[in-house]
């Protein structure tokens, strides 16, 4: 979440006022109490009560997230208590203990939770300048959950002005023959730029047909740059460079 001061002025006096009344409380509390601070007073209960509401509401964010169907307020409204409550957690528990760690096992917990304090702080930062870098850096913006329909249509819109201007993708950009008729419709080949080129049933040729009613060597082709001439046609009509060529024509 941005941090708007606009937005979020009342999150921010109200955080400071806790902490500044707590700062006096435990000043006071030091000077006042001859046996000095320490988390089992009356003093220290409320400090440690007052850490703990404040961790359970910064772990509410969870399951809010995943109950949006219930009236439980807007998710910004959780998000800015979960920052600005979250900041109060570290001094609010230090109070409690009067600065005391205690034992292996307070220390383990201490650690845990400067450690998980520190990470949100280093997470809130980075969220106030990486979602702009991304922005910045990136024609398009896209939520995650959608980017394979969105890569979807990229593809199909790309697939579409290809066939616009170069025709369809199921037909080589080189010289070919394609058979029209017959058993064998829809074969082609590319065409050699040069040398001739031979069509028909007889095995070893580059293209098999299984068409009974042409020949072995049905007809050839000679190309030479570009340049096609058809002879010895009999009977099958062939598309060469997109021209319909019958029967020797």
């Amino acid at each position: 979440m941005l941090i708007r001061y606009s937005e979020q002025r009342g999150w921010i006096f109200f955080s400071i006022a806790i902490l500044a009344v707590s700062i006096f409380v435990y000043v006071a509390y030091c000077y006042l109490d001859p046996l000095g601070p320490r988390g089992g007073s009356w003093v220290g209960l409320a400090f440690g009560i007052l850490g703990l509401s404040l961790m359970v509401f910064c772990g509410l964010l969870t399951p809010r997230k995943k109950l949006r169907a219930l009236p439980l307020g807007k998710a910004t409204f959780w998000m800015k208590g979960h920052i600005w409550f979250g900041l109060l957690t570290l001094p609010i528990i230090l109070f409690h203990s009067g600065f005391d760690i205690g034992g292996p096992f307070t220390i383990a917990l201490m650690v845990l939770l400067v450690i998980c304090y520190l990470s949100g702080i280093y997470g809130l930062i980075l969220q106030q300048f990486l979602p702009r870098l991304l922005l910045s850096s990136g024609s398009v913006e896209m939520i995650y959950e959608r980017m394979d329909a969105v890569l979807e249509s990229l593809a199909e819109s790309a697939e579409a002005l290809i066939k616009k201007c170069c025709g369809p993708l199921n037909k080589p950009l080189a010289a070919n023959l394609s058979v029209l008729s017959g058993p064998d419709n829809g074969t082609w080949v590319i065409l050699p730029e040069l040398g001739v080129f031979k069509f028909g049933k007889e095995a070893g040729l580059p293209v098999p047909i299984t068409d009974s009613g042409i020949a072995p060597r049905h007809f050839e082709i000679r190309c030479d740059k570009e340049k096609y001439e058809i002879s010895a046609v009999e009977g099958c009509e062939v598309k060469v460079n997109d021209e319909t060529v019958v029967n020797g024509g």
